[in-house]
């Protein structure tokens, strides 16, 4: 071997000895040591929302809001599901037909879409008819424009009717599991009504999912009433969707995440949005003058009930559309279609 390149050598493992006795000078440090709450300490070893969070809710309240940074009542609060029992689907009809002045209605349903980067190898699976591609936001609000139910994920190449149809909701709506309220007639008649959802017009027509007369044909006035009165009732829905989208601004562009990402995304959205809205809660009443008017009461002869047909829920129509122009009279809705008060 040269001289040259056995003094290179020599050099080479020298400094590998005084690289390796830095390296175990190091090693030889004192660690710094940080205090963390025995709590926090176990991430690595539980779930934090499976099992953790769930311990943690039998601490002390101070340990909770320390790293919630919220309190127990507020968490639950958050927590809020959809009406369980015919009780609370009861207070929602009962706010409609006092803020909105439609009866019998338990919700609001309507479905928008979400945009997102196109998912890698999904084709146009996710490319809707605006031109760009989503996911599909179901939901039904209640009076004070409060997410009641979601349904998020169905692509955006299905229409609101397709993802209603393959949600839990239509699957419990059609086996009778909601524990809806039983048929009441309504103020001023013989008959008993069903009580309903709300949509617009691509939604079908059936016994608890009512919509506006179509509105191509030659409509009456009583009709006409009618499409008025459900429109500012399923006003609460696009109310609800121009405030989530308003408070939060990821939704003012495209979300590049996973379609699975971006539906837990959405889902925490629409849970702060019930959140802020209970909070900053203002009732939405346009027609204060008369929200609390005590119609008169008169009593139709109207059909008796027959089976969950579509032709039953033509007529439970009518009969909403007859209440609206005799018990549920509201004057502001003349005004509004601008027609004059049959006699």
């Amino acid at each position: 071997m040269a001289p040259s390149r056995h003094m290179l050598c020599i050099e080479a493992l020298k400094k590998l000895k005084n690289l390796q006795k830095i390296i175990e000078e190091r090693r030889k440090r004192k660690k710094h040591k940080f205090w963390v709450n025995p709590f926090l300490a176990q991430r690595g070893l539980h779930d934090l929302e499976a099992n953790l969070l769930k311990d943690i809710l039998w601490e002390e309240g101070q340990d909770f809001n320390n790293f919630c940074r919220m309190s127990i009542d507020q968490f639950n609060e958050i927590l809020s599901k959809i009406p369980a029992t015919e009780k609370e689907w009861l207070d929602v009809a009962n706010d409609f037909e006092t803020l909105w002045q439609f009866p019998h209605t338990l919700g609001a349903i309507d479905g928008k879409h979400i945009r997102i980067k196109a998912p890698p190898r999904s084709g146009s699976d996710f490319h809707n008819y605006k031109g760009f591609f989503s996911i599909i936001l179901l939901a039904v609000v209640d009076a004070h424009s409060r997410f009641i139910y979601v349904d998020i994920g169905a692509n955006g190449r299905a229409s609101d009717v397709m993802a209603f149809k393959n949600s839990l909701l239509y699957d419990n709506l059609s086996r009778g599991q909601l524990n809806l309220p039983a048929d009441k007639p309504l103020k001023g008649q013989l008959s008993k009504t069903p009580f309903y959802f709300i949509g617009d017009d691509i939604f079908g027509l059936n016994r608890h999912l009512m919509k506006a007369y179509n509105r191509s044909s030659n409509l009456s006035t009583a009709q006409e009433a009618y499409n008025y009165r459900l429109s500012r009732a399923r006003m609460t829905v696009e109310m609800a969707f121009g405030r989530l989208s308003s408070r939060f601004r990821v939704f003012h562009r495209p979300i590049e995440v996973s379609v699975e990402t971006c539906d837990t995304v959405v889902k925490a959205c629409c849970i702060l949005h019930n959140y802020l809205a209970r909070k900053l809660a203002q009732a939405p009443n346009p027609q204060q003058d008369i929200s609390n008017q005590v119609l008169p009461s008169t009593i139709s002869s109207l059909p008796v009930q027959e089976q969950n047909t579509y032709k039953y829920a033509c007529k439970t129509r009518d009969n909403i559309c007859k209440y609206c122009i005799t018990d549920g009279d509201v004057p502001y809705q003349w005004h509004k279609i601008k027609k004059q008060v049959p006699k």
